[in-house]
């Protein structure tokens, strides 16, 4: 391939040369046969050009055309020697390495009418799915909220009647007049006192009594107990029939203190009456 490509170019180039040499002898024939004649005087006969002239543009030819040549040699064989170094530069570089490709498989095409349409499925009856109702869940049970339990007091006092506290002389121990108008007739004001299950009108008077320091006199009769005498004040003072008796509730039970049960929240009072 290299060697042809410089014979194309070589004969190209010989080509170019020949045409240029013949162009410049056309030019220098022509420009001898066309020149005027330096002495006019000179006769028809003497037109032609002489033999010496001729041998002279002939040589003059021949220099100048071999000159031509032997320059387009020089430069033909530079130019091939430039090309065949070009060419061997090329020819020295090693050739890149291709880059490794994967390999596609690909998968043989196949005619959409030479495969057989497919059958349609029928479809199955859609069947209803009854899900059974979920079943509620059972609700906590309540914690009972306890019942507060009533509160265990009773309202309780101990007082004179107030005719005896208005006519303090009515009373005859001189001791026990003192104690009434000292207190005014109020030995004990109504308040809040606690009790317990099966306490008596009698239990919480011996209880009041011992805790506050008033002194009390019981005596054990064929009836039950009996209050003979409550802070220094007895029975018969004020007059025959006059003593101790117990309110609840603003009436007198037909029961003795000692057997009658207190219930929460009851008004408990003991009077000493003139009778």
């Amino acid at each position: 391939m290299l060697q042809r490509n410089r014979k194309n170019k070589t004969h190209k180039t010989f080509m170019a040369l020949s045409a240029l040499c013949l162009s410049l002898g056309l030019v220098l024939g022509g420009c001898s046969l066309f020149d005027s004649p330096s002495n006019p005087d000179t006769t028809v006969s003497s037109v032609g050009p002489s033999t010496s002239e001729i041998s002279l543009k002939t040589t003059t030819t021949e220099s100048l055309t071999t000159s031509v040549l032997t320059s387009s040699s020089v430069n033909l064989t530079n130019t091939e020697i430039t090309e065949e170094s070009r060419e061997t530069e090329t020819t020295d570089k090693p050739a890149p390495t291709p880059e490794p490709t994967t390999p596609q498989t690909t998968l043989p095409e196949t005619e959409e009418s030479s495969l057989p349409s497919p059958t349609p499925v029928p479809e199955a009856p859609s069947k209803s799915v009854i899900k059974p109702a979920a079943s509620p869940s059972p609700l906590p049970t309540p914690t009972p909220t306890p019942t507060p339990a009533p509160v265990m007091e009773v309202s309780f006092s101990i007082t004179v009647d107030p005719y005896l506290v208005e006519n303090p002389d009515e009373i005859k121990d001189e001791v026990a007049r003192g104690m009434v108008t000292a207190y005014n007739g109020v030995f004990r004001s109504a308040s809040a006192v606690p009790i317990r299950e099966e306490d008596t009108a009698l239990s919480v008077l011996l209880q009041i009594c011992r805790q506050e320091n008033i002194p009390l006199e019981v005596e054990e009769q064929f009836l039950g107990a009996y209050v003979k005498s409550i802070n220094l004040l007895a029975e018969k003072m004020a007059g025959g029939v006059s003593g101790w008796t117990y309110e609840v509730n603003g009436y007198q039970p037909p029961l003795g203190a000692d057997r009658y049960e207190l219930e929460p929240g009851d008004v408990l009072e003991w009077i000493y009456i003139k009778g």
